[in-house]
This record gives structure tokens, sequence and C-alpha cells, in this order.
């Protein structure tokens, strides 16, 4: 794998301990995955942020990094709580003092603590082309497929490693030709809101590769279908016909037909259970979402004893 004489002074340590060391683990991922060269990233976003995460073996990791800066903008994943609600949540001591430990490590390297998993919607928001180097499923394809950046589905250490070198190895969803479509799926039936995560699930336990789908929807219904399908599968990347920035050059004549009925959606809705506690937000809303959320609770009362909106 070629290096520039740049790359090769931070390997020999000139740029110091924590960047040759944060370059040996992506020359070595380049390696593996055989990449011709490393490539520049315009930012980064970082998961493995909760203690309930990486544990004290994550925490001691970072503080080895001691005196480390990143080269780009970088942007952290959701911690282990919300703050505002410590007592509601029961954290306790210890857990939050190892939590403010991880977070005070990432803000030393200057990391923004936007603690969230859709960086997009805040001041991470990568450009059509851009190699990034980014964690978090959901924002990975997000990234990929809404936006067309260019990132693999990078892990905590691989993306703060880029953060901190401002590279990334060349492969993968940074080359043009794998960014292709290997299936193209077939949906038999009218397509309704709940109907996008249902078939991000069904796309992710059925296809490994690169699906391309001929259906109508919105960002936010694209997002979710997006998360459903890199939560149950590898897919770090999709197109929507009409909609996605690349779809136009995605399809080839060696693809992949798949059918999807309603019925094979719907088996992944699940029965009916007694539910004790919703959570929204994974990923986190967007504006628009929050206002369909409120439309919808508006006038409307719990029907659990003691819950709480």
């Amino acid at each position: 794998m070629h290096l520039t004489r740049e790359e090769e002074k931070m390997l020999d340590g000139e740029y110091g301990i924590a960047a040759e060391k944060m370059l040996r683990i992506l020359v070595k991922m380049g390696e593996i995955f055989e990449a011709d060269r490393l490539i520049p990233v315009k930012s980064a976003q970082i998961s493995g942020v909760s203690y309930r995460t990486i544990g004290d073996a994550g925490l001691h990791f970072l503080k080895t990094l001691e005196g480390a800066k990143v080269r780009v903008p970088t942007t952290l994943n959701p911690l282990a709580f919300d703050e505002d609600y410590l007592d509601a949540l029961h954290v306790d001591d210890d857990m939050y003092r190892k939590q403010m430990e991880i977070i005070k490590a990432y803000l030393g390297m200057g990391v923004k603590p936007t603690m969230t998993c859709t960086p997009y919607y805040f001041d991470n928001v990568p450009k059509f082309g851009e190699h990034i180097a980014w964690a978090e499923s959901s924002a990975v394809i997000y990234a990929n497929s809404i936006i067309g950046a260019r990132t693999n589905r990078e892990g905590s250490v691989s993306a703060l490693a880029s953060a901190i070198t401002g590279r990334t190895p060349n492969y993968g969803m940074h080359v043009e030709e794998n960014r292709k479509a290997t299936h193209l799926i077939e949906v038999n039936f009218e397509m309704e809101a709940e109907h996008y995560p249902l078939l991000g699930l069904w796309i992710g336990h059925n296809v490994n590769g690169i699906p391309y789908l001929r259906i109508r929807g919105d960002e936010d219904d694209f997002k979710l279908m997006g998360a459903a399908m890199a939560a149950s599968g590898s897919i770090s990347m999709y197109h929507v016909e009409n909609f996605t920035p690349e779809y136009r050059n995605a399809l080839h004549d060696e693809i992949e037909r798949l059918v999807v009925e309603r019925g094979d959606i719907e088996d992944y809705a699940g029965d009916e259970i007694d539910v004790d506690l919703v959570a929204i937000g994974c990923p986190h809303v967007s504006t628009a979402e929050m206002r369909k959320i409120a439309e919808f609770l508006r006038g409307k009362r719990k029907e659990k004893p003691g819950g709480r909106w």
C-alpha cells in the first residue's frame, strides 16, 4: 500500500505516539482489505461513547491517547444516559463519573460533544462525493445513500483513528464501482408510513449488498428504512429511484431481483404486547418527525397509571 511522505513521517512517530498508533491501525486495515492507499477524510463520527458499551477497557484506551488532537471535524454518538434525567434513570455515581471521564477524553482531543446518532442534523454535514470516516450504522447508510458522501461502516476505534490522522484506507464504499446496486427490490404493494422500517428489516435479513428500490417516500421515511437495513444486516448503502443522488448510474445488467409482498414485511410487525416504556428517536428524530409526533399526541392521555410523556 502506497504511503505519502507525510504518512510515512506519521508512521515513524514524528507527529506523536498517538498519531503513529492510529495510523498503524489504518495501515493494517488497508492491508487486510487490499486498499491501494490512504485517502484524506473531511469528517469523522465516533461511536463507542457510552460507558455501557466500551467499559473500563475503552476508557483506559482513550487515556492512552492523551495529548492527541483530531485533524478533521469530529462528532460523538450518544452517551449512556440523559444528564437531565439522572435520578429517573437511576444512574449511580460510578457510572456517571466514568461516563464523564470518557467525554472529557474526547473533548481533550477536540471532538465536538454532539452526543447524537444523527450528526447530519447539526454541524457535521458532509457534501456529495466527500470521503468521511463515520461509525454508527444508521448515520453511515444515511450519508452514503441520501447525501452521497462516502464512508465505510467504521468501528469506534477506526473512526477515531481517522479523526486523529485525517486518513482512511481506500476500499469499500470509497471506491466508485463498489457503490453499484447488487439487488433490485420489487415492492408489490402500496407503501404506508409504518412499512418503511419493516421493509428495511426485511432487506437487511435478505440482502447482502446494495439494494435498489422503486418506491415513493420522503427523507424521514428513507432514513428509518435505512436504519433498519443497517441494524438488521450489513448494508451500508441503498438507492431509491428518483430520490437518492447516485441512482442513475446504479443499475447494471447483472443484478439479482427480489420481490417483496405485504405479508413478507408484516411478519416483522410482531404480536401485540403490553408496553411499559416507549422510547422515541433511534435514530434521533428530525424536526418534521417531532412535529408529527406532537400532533399525534395532541389531546391524548396515557393509558398506564404513573406513566410519563
